[in-house]
């Protein structure tokens, strides 16, 4: 079995560790293939410098733009 995919109940769970930040991400999938696969992928950006954190596409744009606005003073 690949390291950092496990088998729960029904599917799969990949996880991976943040090098940098020490926070763990996981995902699960149907098949262990499409783990395994999503795991690699997200490993790479991470090697290639180009991992986006699934979080940050959690914050409003209006909590973006008041944050943007106190740090251009």
């Amino acid at each position: 079995m690949a390291e950092g995919v496990t088998r729960r109940g029904d599917s799969w769970r990949a996880r991976y560790r943040h090098p940098g930040t020490g926070r763990q991400h996981q995902r699960t999938f149907d098949k262990q293939v499409d783990a395994v696969r999503w795991r690699r992928q997200q490993l790479d950006a991470l090697d290639r410098g180009r991992w986006v954190d699934p979080e940050a596409g959690k914050v409003s744009f209006l909590s973006y733009f008041e944050a943007w606005g106190r740090d251009q003073l």
